[in-house]
């Protein structure tokens, strides 16, 4: 009975050591983190930071106020979301950097939103090019003649700057109505570009035209 007591003992005792050197090593990293933080060193920053929370097996609101740092001088605002979130899940008004954390919250969520993908558009949206089509169309002599009416279906590239290229006919209906589309496309203002990450980028865009009369 002793010598159970005693290796019972000795393994409190153990634990309680590994503990404490675990604590000592994250304050350690973290530390570290913060240190290589302040000297623009992200990538180095983030691994201190990650081995601070492999040996302090948790995180609190000052560990997490740093990864949403860190990610945000990386331009990794989906994580610093992620670790913004954490943080508010433990923190109040007297946690480090708490204000900080509020301003960043509007700060991420916008560049999240420039970030994804918009498509292009003709400048004052879809309103605007049914009454540039209405306003500008000529319907064909021989189409009228013939009593032809139908769908012309176009095709374009909107490049990075607006203008337009590559202009092809997906499905016409011909007696002049394909080459009318044509030029009307030809004749098209600039585009509002489509953007990927925020940035300008080529797309391509297909467009009905309806002939009736």
């Amino acid at each position: 009975m002793k010598n159970l007591l005693t290796l019972l003992l000795s393994l409190t005792i153990s634990l309680a050591i590994n503990a404490q050197s675990n604590d000592v090593l994250a304050q350690s990293y973290f530390l570290k983190a913060q240190e290589e933080y302040s000297e623009g060193n992200n990538s180095s920053a983030l691994e201190n930071l990650n081995k601070t929370v492999e040996y302090l097996n948790a995180t609190n609101p000052k560990i997490e106020a740093l990864f949403v740092k860190i990610f945000i001088n990386q331009n990794d605002f989906i994580a610093a979301q992620k670790h913004l979130n954490t943080y508010f899940e433990s923190a109040n008004e007297n946690s480090p950097s708490y204000n900080e954390m509020l301003r960043y919250i509007a700060v991420v969520d916008e560049k999240i939103k420039s970030k994804k993908s918009t498509p292009p558009h003709f400048p004052g949206g879809k309103e605007a090019l049914a009454n540039y089509l209405r306003e500008n169309i000529n319907y064909p002599t021989e189409a009228i003649e013939k009593n032809i009416k139908g769908r012309v279906i176009i095709g374009f590239v909107i490049n990075k700057d607006g203008s337009i290229s590559d202009i092809k006919i997906v499905k016409g209906i011909g007696y002049g109505c394909d080459e009318e589309a044509i030029r009307l496309v030809k004749n098209f203002p600039k585009f509002i570009p489509g953007t990927k990450e925020g940035k300008p980028t080529l797309s391509t865009f297909y467009l009905p035209i309806n002939f009736q009369f």
